[in-house]
């Protein structure tokens, strides 16, 4: 869908924006129940409602978290009107990189598609912050972000354990990492 695409490309120059201050999330677990309360919004179609939890832990300026609001709202006429209406939404999916990134995955179904929404959060220092949140129903994209897709952490850890593999190595836990950078 042409409109979802141009969400998440407005979204990504948004996060090359200059950063404004944010509060911070103080442990990986608050990030894991701040995405699933987001969820859950987002299920119960209060989609601003759901920006709105995210805005205070987003280091970019409100008025570009209030954008993305608008956007996003002014988007789902068009995706209930395609897709039918959102039945319910799962939890597909954690993925992490290194101790400063995690990414939670769900899925918002539709009576006739599914919307995939990713949360990623960043961990510069002692803190966690809100990196991204995206949506689209690319499901190229959707199977990029889940576990053991090409691209995936889990294809990445397969490819490092090859002699010919690169310096980079990825790894996914079924956990987010704990704080004290462990795994």
């Amino acid at each position: 869908m042409r409109n979802a695409r141009l969400a998440i490309a407005f979204g990504l120059v948004l996060l090359l924006s200059t950063p404004a201050r944010a509060d911070a999330l103080e442990d990986v677990k608050a990030t894991e129940t701040l995405s699933q309360q987001v969820a859950d919004l987002i299920a119960a179609g209060k989609l601003k409602a759901a920006y709105a939890r995210l805005k205070p832990y987003w280091p970019i300026p409100a008025h570009e978290v209030d954008a993305l609001i608008y956007q996003a709202q002014g988007q789902r006429p068009t995706i209930e009107a395609r897709f039918g209406r959102s039945l319910s939404i799962e939890r597909a999916g954690t993925q992490v990189l290194g101790d400063s990134f995690v990414r939670y995955i769900f899925l918002e179904k539709y009576e006739r598609h599914a919307i995939v929404w990713a949360f990623t959060f960043y961990r510069p220092g002692d803190a966690w912050v809100v990196n991204s949140a995206l949506y689209t129903d690319d499901f190229n994209a959707m199977f990029e972000w889940l576990p053991g897709a090409p691209g995936s952490p889990e294809a990445l850890e397969r490819q490092a354990r090859t002699p010919e593999a690169g310096p980079i190595r990825l790894t996914r836990h079924p956990h987010p990492p704990s704080e004290d950078g462990g795994h």
